[in-house]
């Protein structure tokens, strides 16, 4: 009886001991809990954290990225536009597509730029219709007075008149001589006078228009002198296209500037001193000569054009006004 006791009583002491030794680790249990809490509550990223801070810069960028991407977009889309509208552009659709431009999301000076490229591009090949795109400039920078966060439009006209004149005059083809002339085939003559004939029109056409936009005041008078300076220096025994392209230039400009009170007066007279010049070179070409010779003969009769021979080409006119001169 007493060993039982005794057995069961070792029994349960080491119960009662296991017991106590579950509850202290059920204990120790509970405090792992808790310092798994506050463990988890360091861990949290607070606002001003480093890496809170490297998320929010991450998000930016990827916002960024997608604002960018959409712009970009939205600008591809508005110079679709404008060229598709100036594709369309005649004298008789004139002020609806104007109108069509204005409208079709011009909203930042960039717009400006993709715009006056097109334009430079349009007037330097079809000659016929320099004065429509320099009305179109003429509209445009009133537009641009209204609508002042589009930004300002003559710098933008400044910009791409220098782009677009020095790169119209630069690489001009070379001349053949008259070994290679004589030993070239047909289709060498007619590729070589393809690309005179091609450099010469870019050049008439882009001082065509850089004449027509000095005379409208869309560009300062003062770029007339430096444009005119150069054109003088760009002409070669064999590359007289630059002087044909003064003798424009002049001859459109003459009858505005060409008076006492343009405050270039004295630099322009030194123009017409070297024009003067080069008529009585024999090395220049004769038709370089004598056209030249016009625009001093013009001078002379205070810019009044009597001669039917050099009498400007007549511009384009509507459909309507061969139909009222028909009658």
């Amino acid at each position: 009886g007493s060993k039982g006791s005794k057995g069961c009583k070792g029994k349960g002491g080491k119960g009662g001991k296991g017991k106590g030794d579950g509850g202290r680790r059920s204990g120790r249990g509970g405090r792992r809990d808790d310092e798994d809490d506050e463990i988890e509550e360091q861990l949290k990223v607070s606002e001003n954290s480093w890496a809170a801070q490297q998320a929010k810069r991450q998000e930016k960028i990827r916002t960024a990225t997608e604002v960018t991407t959409g712009e970009e977009e939205q600008d591809k889309e508005i110079a679709r536009r404008m060229k598709s509208i100036l594709n369309k552009l005649t004298l008789e659709k004139f002020d609806d597509l104007t109108r069509q431009l204005c409208e079709c999301g011009i909203s930042k000076e960039a717009h400006l730029k993709i715009l006056m490229t097109e334009v430079f591009e349009k007037a330097t090949t079809q000659h016929h219709f320099v004065e429509m795109y320099t009305s179109l400039c003429v509209h445009f920078n009133d537009w641009c007075s209204e609508h002042l966060k589009v930004g300002k439009f003559k710098p933008v006209l400044l910009q791409q008149c220098q782009e677009s004149f020095e790169a119209n005059l630069k690489d001009p083809p070379k001349e053949m001589s008259p070994k290679k002339k004589a030993s070239a085939s047909r289709e060498e003559l007619e590729e070589y006078e393809e690309k005179r004939q091609r450099y010469r029109l870019r050049v008439m056409g882009n001082i065509r228009f850089i004449g027509q936009l000095l005379v409208k005041r869309m560009l300062a008078s003062k770029f007339l002198i430096p444009c005119a300076q150069e054109l003088l220096s760009e002409a070669t025994p064999g590359s007289n296209s630059s002087l044909e392209a003064l003798a424009s230039l002049l001859t459109i400009t003459g009858g505005e500037f060409d008076k006492m009170d343009f405050k270039y007066y004295k630099q322009l007279c030194d123009v017409f001193k070297k024009v003067e010049k080069i008529t009585k070179d024999k090395t220049v070409e004769s038709r370089i000569r004598f056209l030249l010779q016009d625009v001093l003969d013009l001078r002379s009769s205070g810019w009044e054009d009597n001669k039917v021979a050099t009498k400007k080409l007549e511009a384009p006119r509507k459909l309507g006004e061969f139909e009222g001169r028909s009658n």
